[in-house]
Formats: C-alpha cells, sequence, structure tokens
C-alpha cells in the first residue's frame, strides 16, 4: 500500500469510528459511505467493522474490480463529475429508489467534499419525505434547443450562489438561458454589459474558470442573458415584458415574476435564486417546472 493510500485508509478508518461512536449515542442504525475511487481496504476487513450500525457501500460504477468487505451491502450507480454535494445528494436519491434507506430515515454519511475524489466529511441527515433532486434526465426534458451541459452548467452556478451567497450575505440571481434575440428585445440595459468585448470562448457558462466571475456579477441586479450554446451575451438586464397571465405563488417577488414572464412569453428557460430563502427555481413557459434548496434538497 501506498504512503498516500495508508493515509487515506487511515483517514477512513477515524471517520468510520467517529461515525460509529455518533450512530449509537443518537440511536442512528445505517451509515453510508459514498465511494468514487478504489480503496485500499485490508484495514476495512470485515472483522474490523461493526455489525450496528450497518454500513451501506454506495459505489461510482465506474469503479472497476471492487467490491467492499465482505458481507457488506453496496449499490453502485453513475456519479456524473459534478459538484459534491450534488453528488451526495444523487446518491441520496438512488439509495431511495432501491430502497436501501428509507424516507423519514437518519443516516450519517462519510463523502469526498474537499477532494472529489477522497472521503473526508461527515454530516448526519434526516431524509425528507418529499425530495426534489434536479437531474439530467429532468433537464434534457425541458428545452430540445438548450444542450444539457449548458443546463447543468447554469444551475451549478445557481444552486452555488443559493449556496454560498457573497461575503457573508445572501445574494438572490437570474439566469435566461435560450431564445436569446427575443430576450434580449424583452429586455434592457441597466448598467454597462461586464461581458461586452471579450471572445465567446472567454464567456462561456459551461468553463469552470469562470464560474467565480459569475457568482461575482451576480450581486448587481439585472439578469443574465446566455445563448442557447452556453454564451453570455450581457447581464444586469431589466426584464421588461408583460407579465398578463402570470401567476407565481404567494411571497415570491419581482425577479421571480420576470423569470416566470420571460420564460412564457419567449421559449427561454429561466433559473431565479431567492435571496431570502436560497430556493433555485426553473421557470418554463411561465410555469415552475422544477424546484430545489441546495442542501436541502434531500435533507433537512
Amino acid at each position: 500500500m501506498s504512503d498516500v493510500s495508508e493515509k487515506r485508509t487511515k483517514r477512513l478508518r477515524l471517520l468510520l469510528e467517529s461515525a460509529v461512536l455518533l450512530a449509537r449515542a443518537e440511536d442512528i442504525r445505517r451509515i453510508l459511505i459514498l465511494v468514487r475511487e478504489t480503496l485500499e481496504n485490508r484495514c476495512l476487513d470485515r472483522e474490523s467493522l461493526p455489525s450496528k450500525p450497518s454500513i451501506l457501500w454506495a459505489l461510482d460504477s465506474r469503479i472497476q474490480n471492487y467490491e467492499p468487505p465482505a458481507g457488506q451491502d453496496c449499490f453502485y450507480l453513475h456519479l456524473p463529475d459534478t459538484m459534491p454535494l450534488e453528488a451526495l445528494e444523487l446518491c441520496l436519491q438512488t439509495a431511495v429508489k432501491l430502497e436501501r434507506v428509507k424516507m423519514g430515515e437518519r443516516i450519517l454519511c462519510l463523502f469526498p467534499l474537499a477532494n472529489p475524489f477522497e472521503i473526508d466529511s461527515m454530516t448526519s441527515i434526516q431524509l425528507r419525505e418529499k425530495a426534489g433532486y434536479i437531474s439530467l434526465q429532468k433537464l434534457a426534458k425541458l428545452a430540445d434547443s438548450i444542450p444539457v451541459p449548458v443546463l447543468q452548467s447554469v444551475l451549478t452556478v445557481a444552486m452555488e450562489v443559493a449556496r454560498e451567497g457573497r461575503e457573508g450575505s445572501s445574494v438572490g440571481a437570474l439566469f435566461v438561458v435560450g431564445d436569446s434575440q427575443k430576450v434580449l428585445e424583452a429586455s434592457k440595459a441597466m448598467i454597462m454589459n461586464p461581458f461586452h468585448g471579450y471572445p465567446e470562448d472567454q464567456r462561456r457558462i459551461t468553463d469552470p474558470s469562470l464560474i467565480e466571475t459569475v457568482k461575482e456579477i451576480c450581486q448587481i441586479d439585472g439578469g443574465f442573458i446566455i445563448r442557447s450554446d452556453g454564451v453570455i451575451l450581457s447581464a444586469g438586464r431589466y426584464i421588461d415584458t408583460t407579465a398578463k397571465g402570470v401567476q407565481v405563488p404567494r411571497g415570491l417577488g419581482a425577479r421571480h415574476m420576470a423569470a416566470a414572464a420571460i420564460s412564457k412569453s419567449t421559449d427561454a428557460i429561466a433559473v431565479a435564486v431567492s435571496a431570502s430563502t436560497r430556493t433555485v427555481r426553473v421557470f418554463r413557459k411561465g410555469k415552475i417546472v422544477l424546484e430545489t434548496k441546495p442542501l436541502r434538497g434531500l435533507w433537512i
């Protein structure tokens, strides 16, 4: 075993020992371990693992020729290259569908966080009775003209904005994707366009190096206008279209009304981030089609 593998195994053993103590103290009956790369688990043989609480192993399907310690329950799933917390959320969604865990159950999760492939974190999760997970399959059904990677990138940024805020404060945001010519005609600039003059390959929402810039600009009022291929055309735009016939749930403000209105009057998809509740909502044809609270989509 290499020094790196030995350190990882030692860290996992310490996390697992702590999880077992916490689970027994709080009467938690199950520990889930999310594994994204092969473990050197000679130190995690069956004799070293507890019988109570039970261990459930969730393994990335791309891991080849690996099985958890003998006698342990496990399942495989395909995890996209996404943010660690979204990977954990998908893992929990899959575990529920496979009936490995039950809604209402409290479990402890060991999973990668700081390093997307190294188990380094632990959290206690109470599964909600109703869960909302934004999946790629759902995204693909929203608009044939917008590639899934573009929608995924927009949702990733929106969820990070909702989760993190900026400089200690909650931040709202609005992203309008697709049918960009009509969207531009139905909106007007509130500020000088911060993306004007930059080459297209430097302003694609799918470029990870652009994400922090986008999150900074979210502090400015107005929405982002994004072409269907992911190129950001403008930011700080005021949506100036009729809201006649548009209805949004009570308590939602002007940003959500604008998202509903522009998605009704054009073929665009609008993604709104609530500054007050940190909820991400996706609008299509004037209606909310997807809704999630990052970190609280599946658990409370």
